[in-house]
């Protein structure tokens, strides 16, 4: 058997394992946010009755990338994605298990998001990046333009973030 990468549509079958991705990232990537803002956003953005539903909207699209053998695989990363609005610009967020970056699943995730978003009418894909966010800015910046810097409000403090813009 041969161990392979694999980015499909999710499944409600898959909550569990976006779950677990989940967990891992946010909690090796965003250990700047306040663990108990981390862990209600993981119990209400990631809550399984979020998932399933969000799996169901045919306006969202999940991928998940899997890899393994074919009879013995495990998601090791998911997008999502948002079509593209009046202006033409769809929304994608990747998210890779810390265990698996650096070996192209992040950059899988992205082609495949990029071309359904292509399918659905996109001119242009965007994504927002939490400024101390070292590993997703480093991803993003090989790959797109830094456009703009704005700020979010995550559990009531105030986060710079970089967005990040490819024309396709």
């Amino acid at each position: 058997m041969t161990t392979d990468l694999g980015v499909r549509e999710a499944t409600t079958d898959d909550v569990e394992a976006i779950q677990w991705v989940a967990r891992r990232v946010w909690h090796e990537i965003y250990d700047f946010i306040d663990e108990d803002a981390v862990e209600e956003l993981l119990a209400q953005g990631y809550s399984a009755e979020f998932l399933e539903a969000a799996i169901e909207r045919p306006e969202l699209t999940l991928f998940v990338a899997e890899r393994g053998a074919e009879d013995d695989s495990e998601v090791v990363g998911y997008a999502s994605c948002e079509p593209p609005g009046e202006d033409g610009v769809g929304e994608v967020s990747v998210y890779v298990h810390p265990d698996w970056w650096r070996k192209g699943i992040g950059t899988a995730l992205l082609d495949r998001a990029e071309a359904f978003l292509r399918g659905q009418g996109a001119a242009a894909v965007e994504d927002a990046v939490l400024a101390k966010n070292t590993v997703g800015n480093a991803f993003y910046a090989d790959r797109y333009d830094r456009i703009a810097e704005t700020t979010v409000d995550f559990g009531g403090t105030e986060y710079e973030s970089n967005v990040y813009r490819r024309e396709l």
